[in-house]
């Protein structure tokens, strides 16, 4: 792609350019179209669905994330390094060893949903239950992802799974239209997006040659796959552990305003996800040693752009929550505080993805455990005195957090 002033932008950023804007323009589409889907879901969901329901849709989808934790995510990764490499046979290993794995989320699943019906609640024993035969399948069928990651090739994202999710919103708000029931949306949900990636990994992966299918050094993906998996386990505890502490603290109402109050200022985060993607295959083939002496450099671009966004934000929140968001007048404040977070997870994410690109197990372990324990301890705390803002204040907290600690352990390793 000939992209005027792209050499001199490149010298100017230090970055190459030309990357960005071709398969960048790509995934800034392909997140872009999964973006407003999503959103025009959660919205239509937040009208339709009592706080009450909608509550106990966010946290039964987190629920789904804690089990999804046996799914090894970490191997999503090792099969993007391993493609980005010239091993395209990894993303069949992947989805074995994801499968596999798959299988105790499944069992943990069916004995949490034995013990909500020992503890008299079959409502959402019969949820649980339901939703862990998912488990095996709807993370692993999604390495496609990774391997098209690896490959660049961020245009085919972006033809297969764009149509999907325009599809995909339509059908569940006719569905959540015509039964109003949470378990149906949740199933409706699952099913699709499970089929989904299934037709999606079969036409990204049919024109792998057949003796490279079985090539791939599957231990050393294991490994490796396991070690970043670790990190990740660590990673989604932090992610879903909010709307449990929620529930368990306040109820599903009080999950339903938190989920609403971060749903806009989570979206700006996308540009941490869009950076980290395209990042990620370049960093992975640069020495890390060249790689760290950029650090500084592309954090204070990156906390730039993530706070014009941030501020943009505030000034205008209380006209765009307002008519999104009619229903939640008391998510207004805690919707712009939530905004602050995304100013400083940019900045940690560009190391972030340093870390993982070269995995630097130090420095992940190191990242992971500390921001988890820190992040949990000041949400429990902070959710039990305050409530919702004290939930929300926590992960403002906690990105500053990370970004320092990031950039600490970067130099500190660095420098050994």
């Amino acid at each position: 792609m000939n992209i005027p002033f792209a050499d001199r932008l490149s010298s100017l950023l230090k970055t190459d350019t030309k990357y960005v804007f071709s398969s960048g323009s790509w995934l800034v589409l392909s997140e872009t179209v999964a973006i407003l889907s999503s959103f025009a879901l959660s919205v239509f969901l937040a009208k339709i669905l009592s706080r009450e329901s909608y509550g106990t849709y966010k946290y039964f989808f987190s629920i789904f994330g804690m089990l999804n934790v046996t799914t090894l995510a970490g191997m999503s990764t090792a099969v993007s390094q391993a493609v980005a490499n010239g091993n395209d046979s990894a993303v069949f290993s992947g989805l074995k060893i994801k499968m596999k794995f798959g299988f105790a989320g499944l069992f943990f699943g069916l004995v949490l949903s034995a013990y909500y019906f020992i503890m008299g609640r079959p409502d959402l024993a019969s949820i649980v239950f339901l939703i862990s035969f998912f488990v095996p399948f709807f993370d692993p069928l999604g390495v496609y992802w990774p391997f098209l990651q690896g490959k660049t090739r961020f245009d085919l994202i972006f033809k297969y799974e764009a149509p999907l999710n325009l599809l995909s919103t339509v059908f569940l708000i006719s569905l959540s239209s015509w039964s109003g029931q949470v378990v149906v949306v949740i199933l409706g949900y699952l099913s699709f997006w499970t089929l989904a990636r299934l037709l999606i990994f079969i036409l990204s992966t049919r024109n792998i040659k057949n003796d490279s299918k079985i090539n791939g050094d599957s231990s050393s993906l294991l490994s490796n796959g396991l070690h970043l998996s670790a990190v990740r386990v660590i990673d989604s505890v932090g992610s879903y552990a909010d709307k449990v502490i929620l529930w368990s603290f306040l109820g599903p109402a009080a999950v339903a305003l938190y989920s609403v109050a971060l749903s806009i200022p989570s979206r700006l985060g996308v540009v941490s996800k869009i950076i980290s993607n395209l990042a990620f295959p370049k960093m992975a083939k640069q020495d890390y040693s060249t790689l760290a002496g950029t650090y500084s450099r592309k954090m204070i671009q990156a906390g730039s752009v993530s706070f014009v966004l941030a501020v943009f934000y505030i000034i205008t929140a209380s006209l765009i929550f307002g008519l999104i968001y009619p229903t939640y007048p008391d998510g207004v404040a805690l919707s712009k505080l939530a905004a602050l977070k995304s100013i400083f997870i940019l900045p940690g994410t560009i190391l972030a993805t340093a870390f993982v690109a070269h995995t630097r197990k130090k420095e992940l372990y190191s990242l992971r455990v500390s921001s988890v324990i820190f992040y949990l301890m000041l949400l429990s705390s902070l959710t039990y005195f305050f409530g919702v803002w004290g939930a929300i204040l926590a992960g403002v907290v906690s990105a500053v957090f990370d970004m320092i600690l990031a950039f600490i352990l970067a130099k500190i390793f660095v420098s050994h």
